[in-house]
């Protein structure tokens, strides 16, 4: 329970204990009246109707004692009266039956009236004739006493609403300050170093204030020189000095990653465009011309494809390369187009009189697992052929699909979806090691599809067209559900990761059903870690960012995957801290033979253990590799710590 509820359920209780004593007080004070008035109104009627009656017994005429007592009686303010003789027997007896219009049973119960009776004695000079007994009728006493709480009683339900507003308000004024106190608590938990606006005027909770925005703007400022490190290094080893795209190197590990890599992209293109004459603008103009015209299409490239490419390089000398993923022909066709449209206006703006910039451009469209090597030299005769074709022209090849011409697009479709309905998944897990202990950190669990023969058939061959299909989030569901299975019915403490798609991210049938199956889970979701990659968090980062909350929300863990060698992944990394991060493997293979990429990778991991994040390094696959990386990072993963095996 917040502490707002529990300060107003406390100030609640304790008001309404006042009021109903107070109400209680006042109704109670009210019938103690009431009933010494019945008793006082009961005396005063039997003195009077003693006079009377002395003349009626001295006579011994029980016809005028009764006419008299019947006359007071008849005023219905009484429920009996009765008359004795000396020898205290009833001459004369007059009751109304108890009874009580307009007022709750219960009411009479608890505040019950019992006036006592009136009594006079009957006398002629010094005889006593007798007596005369007289109680009032409380009706109406208990409809007055009725009446009169109903009014109390709204009344002080009245202030109790009022009262209850105020205390609201005031709690709000007293509280809020400790609302924005707990959020930072959170983004600091989160690793978001935010500073709290509010200034609470209360002594104590502006020094607390005070220190936390000390301390988050500290921290901030540590992470921030840890980043701008990092970033050095980064432009250092992965970036070209000069247009600011990634260099060779960068561009060379990105393309062996998406063309070969363990999730290579389904419908992919790579772009590249050679200038000519470079080299003759440098010999007659200078260096400097030669640069700015390379800034030029650098920057040209960047305003134009910049929104959508993966991956932006200059390969070298006059050369440069784009990488676009998940893209159709459709699409490609209309980017080739408006790139060689806008670098043709640049570079005839940028030229000197009767001086021709002209340029060579070329495509490879892409999908599934196709070699670099091969790419690039599709991509070279693509260029050659746009060169002979004629200034400023582009050329469009087919690098073929390296994983479904023989299997179909249809038949892929169909073969995925009936894996999807009739469950047709085997399960296969790797784990991810301690470098402390040698403890399982966790195990990552991927999906194998279960062909309609029982072939095993890899996630590298139907993830491509899962994704062109659209199926991807219905088979994370599948997956996952398997795991929340063995979950449920086992209690042997083991964890699992398992990677979400960028489709399932965007999809809100998904995130509402794990949403709802983590809330089932209970305290089980904590053995649950959930992978995004580091690219999918930059294309769909709301969505990712809801999804991060939403998982931790329910003690699951959040990652990233194959962080690094993407130009965005420090900004990914401080814009969405994780829990755990695992680094590139392509990255992590040529850190080991680089110099400038190691020191890069060292910087990044600076970074992510600064900000307290745990560190897993992928793809190790020799003793040389573990003993580097050890001293850096918290864990490891690959296959001479763990090779992939098929879960029981």
């Amino acid at each position: 329970m917040t502490l707002w509820k529990q300060l107003i359920l406390g100030l609640s209780v304790v008001f309404m204990v006042i009021l109903i004593g107070l109400l209680w007080l006042n109704v109670d004070s009210t019938r103690s009246y009431l009933q010494e008035q019945l008793a006082s109104h009961a005396q005063d009627a039997a003195t009077a109707l003693s006079i009377p009656m002395s003349q009626a017994l001295a006579r011994e005429d029980m016809v005028l004692a009764r006419t008299q007592a019947e006359s007071m009686f008849d005023r219905g303010y009484f429920k009996q009266i009765i008359v004795l003789n000396n020898k205290d027997q009833p001459l004369l007896r007059l009751a109304l039956p108890d009874k009580v219009e307009a007022v709750p049973s219960w009411f009479t119960r608890f505040f019950a009236l019992d006036p006592s009776t009136g009594q006079a004695f009957v006398s002629s000079g010094w005889r006593q004739l007798g007596r005369v007994v007289v109680e009032s009728k409380p009706e109406q006493a208990y409809q007055y006493l009725w009446s009169n709480a109903l009014r109390t009683g709204g009344w002080i339900a009245l202030a109790y609403l009022l009262s209850l507003a105020m205390i609201m308000f005031v709690l709000k004024l007293i509280l809020n300050p400790l609302y924005a106190i707990e959020h930072a608590a959170q983004s600091i938990q989160e690793r978001r170093f935010i500073q709290i606006p509010l200034r609470p005027r209360a002594r104590e909770l502006a020094r607390v204030v005070r220190a936390m925005n000390d301390m988050s703007r500290r921290i901030a400022a540590y992470l921030d020189e840890l980043m701008s490190h990092a970033e050095g290094y980064r432009r250092q080893a992965m970036q070209d000095e000069l247009t600011r795209l990634d260099n060779r190197r960068s561009f060379d590990m990105q393309m062996e990653d998406l063309s070969t890599g363990d999730a290579p992209i389904s419908s992919g293109l790579l772009m590249g465009v050679e200038i000519q004459g470079l080299k003759e603008i440098n010999t007659v103009d200078g260096y400097q011309r030669g640069n700015g015209l390379l800034v030029l299409v650098a920057d040209t490239a960047r305003g134009v494809l910049g929104h959508r490419a993966r991956v932006m390089a200059r390969l070298g000398g006059a050369s440069f390369g784009f990488v676009f993923s998940e893209i159709d022909k459709d699409e490609a066709s209309q980017m080739g187009a408006r790139l060689q449209g806008s670098l043709r206006e640049a570079m005839g703006s940028y030229a000197h009189g009767a001086e021709v910039l002209s340029f060579s451009m070329g495509s490879v469209t892409f999908s599934g697992r196709v070699l670099r090597a091969d790419l690039m030299s599709r991509l070279d005769m693509a260029i050659a052929s746009a060169g002979e074709s004629g200034l400023n022209q582009w050329h469009e090849l087919d690098a073929g699909d390296g994983s479904h011409d023989a299997f179909g697009s249809t038949g892929w479709r169909d073969l995925i979806q009936g894996a999807i309905n009739e469950g047709r998944w085997s399960l296969f897990g790797q784990d991810v090691l301690l470098f402390a202990d040698g403890g399982v950190l966790h195990t990552e669990v991927m999906g194998r599809l279960i062909d309609r023969d029982g072939g095993v058939v890899p996630a590298a061959r139907f993830i491509p067209m899962s994704i062109r299909h659209g199926l991807m989030a219905r088979i994370d569901r599948s997956i996952i559900a398997m795991i929340i299975d063995r979950l449920r019915a086992s209690d042997d403490g083991l964890k699992w990761a398992v990677n979400v798609s960028a489709q399932s991210l965007e999809s809100r049938e998904f995130t509402g059903w794990l949403h709802a199956e983590l809330k089932g889970l209970g305290g089980k979701a904590s053995q649950l870690a959930f992978e995004i990659s580091c690219f999918g968090c930059h294309q769909y980062r709301e969505h990712a960012d809801a999804f991060m909350k939403m998982v931790r929300e329910h003690g699951a863990v959040f990652g990233i995957d194959r962080l690094g060698l993407a130009a965005y992944s420090l900004e990914v990394l401080r814009d969405l801290p994780p829990d755990y991060v695992k680094l590139e493997g392509e990255l992590v293979v040529v850190a080991h033979e680089d110099a400038e990429t190691m020191q890069w990778l060292h910087s990044l991991i600076t970074l992510a253990r600064g900000m307290g994040v745990l560190v897993i390094a992928q793809g190790i696959e020799g003793s040389e590799q573990l003993h580097a990386l050890k001293q850096w990072c918290d864990a490891g993963q690959g296959h001479y710590l763990s090779s992939p095996g098929v879960l029981d």
